[in-house]
């Protein structure tokens, strides 16, 4: 029985949340012009690593990086009370899957678990156009069976993603299934790309536009990424994998973000499937509110609170 809590979402948008959309107008105008290799990519890139490089480990906690000789990649961060006795969250950034990294997530990843107590896995994935379908699904999968082989039951393993990464987490547990391996205990979605062809986002920003997410990058990153591989392809068409043993999900998202659509298909293919996916739509918020304000917008505060006991409160299956 997954424990739910009393609805966090507010009916208005806090002044806070209007500064940070009026901040962000001219942010869909930018990804417009982002193309899914060359030198807008390039600089888009580097701007995003240079956000990055500012990240600090957490206060009382640690940062201490993975490498190993089967290839698999990342960051592990912990906040001052974190233990891996009581188990880990693996976050998955986003970047449209053509950027991004563990470094500019691992203070949201780092406060989602922090009511969980449990130390943070962000994996480095390979990126598109360099690195097309499936390194970066490979990749993620690696990363989850190195968690598993560091004595880590996966009935105590959170997954979280923000994003493009989400389309990660969601074929990984996919690919869980299909290779018949231990689920999660629950996993936490933020503005979660799911329709990879961008068909959904596409027709939703036409009857809603979105204020800062471009629908059009979506279907550009997201076919850089395939490769030429068709998106019907049981990997990549995350709708149609078996949903039957999957663990519980919780989705946030802004209602005005044309992904919310993702957001909702998702959640109805869960409840089909007799699955718990908690879709919470947040007035007035933009795309990755809660890593984007969750030091100072009390909607993203809220969001954050509310996955985090989420997370620490998925009973330890026997």
């Amino acid at each position: 029985m997954v424990k739910t809590h009393q609805n966090p979402i507010p009916i208005e948008p806090s002044p806070e949340s209007v500064r940070l959309l009026h901040r962000m107008r001219g942010a869909r105008k930018g990804m417009a012009r982002i193309k899914a290799g060359g030198p807008s990519l390039w600089s888009y890139r580097l701007m995003m690593n240079a956000i990055g490089m500012t990240a600090r480990p957490p206060k009382g906690g640690y940062v201490k990086s993975v490498r190993t000789d089967s290839g698999v990649r990342g960051r592990m961060v912990a906040g001052p009370q974190a233990d891996q006795g009581n188990g880990i969250l693996i976050w998955v950034h986003g970047g449209g899957l053509v950027s991004g990294s563990p470094q500019l997530e691992q203070g949201i990843a780092v406060a989602y678990a922090e009511q969980a107590q449990i130390p943070v896995f962000l994996p480095k994935y390979r990126l598109a156009p360099e690195h097309v379908f499936p390194a970066a699904a490979d990749d993620v999968l690696a990363a989850y069976r190195y968690v598993l082989d560091q004595g880590v039951p996966a009935e105590k393993i959170r997954l979280g993603a923000m994003s493009a990464g989400a389309s990660l987490v969601i074929g990984l547990l996919g690919d869980l299934g299909r290779e018949d391996l231990p689920m999660p205990a629950a996993v936490v979605l933020v503005s979660p790309m799911i329709v990879l062809s961008g068909e959904a986002a596409t027709a939703r920003d036409a009857e809603r536009p979105d204020p800062t997410s471009d629908p059009s990058f979506i279907v550009r990153t997201n076919l850089a990424y395939a490769g030429g591989t068709p998106l019907t392809h049981p990997r990549l068409d995350h709708l149609a994998a078996d949903m039957t043993s999957w663990p519980p999900i919780l989705v946030q998202a802004g209602e005005d973000e044309c992904i919310a659509a993702d957001a909702e298909l998702l959640g109805a293919a869960m409840h089909a499937a007799g699955r718990h996916c908690e879709v919470q739509l947040w007035p007035g918020q933009v795309h990755g509110f809660p890593g984007i304000g969750y030091r100072n917008v009390p909607e993203a505060k809220l969001a954050v609170e509310y996955g985090a006991r989420f997370l620490a409160e998925i009973p330890v299956r026997s």
